[in-house]
């Protein structure tokens, strides 16, 4: 299984995938991780060219590149992310997860292996 996460440092959890400065993508089995990359965000979004912000243009199509750069994964991971961020990882089988409370992203990657197990 991979998971993916937005990061600004390539060690902890962020929000809005648009700004990030990267994403880690762990490699787990067996509920351990065996590799982890990194993958710069070569398409990081901008706020202050002004849109609006209603899903049509701007954050809802932002969203398809970098969501094809992840389309190898299984799971997504931020703080928060929008609708039509989320409606292109949909779009490429990617399934996303919001953490609110997990900082460190080896963990939030970890926890979200042993939720799926358990449920």
């Amino acid at each position: 299984m991979k998971i993916t996460l937005a990061t600004g440092n390539y060690k902890n959890v962020v929000g809005h995938p648009g700004r990030c400065k990267g994403f880690i993508v762990y490699e787990i089995e067996d509920g351990k991780i065996i590799n982890k990359e990194e993958r710069e965000n070569t398409f990081q979004h901008n706020h202050e060219h002004g849109h609006n912000h209603n899903g049509q243009g701007g954050h809802g199509t932002m969203g398809q590149p970098i969501a094809a750069m992840l389309q190898d994964c299984d799971y997504f991971i931020a703080k928060s992310m929008g609708q039509g961020f989320v409606n292109q990882l949909q779009k490429v089988n990617v399934k996303p997860a919001v953490v609110e409370n997990i900082n460190d992203a080896e963990t939030a990657a970890l926890q979200l292996v042993e939720y799926l197990k358990s449920n």
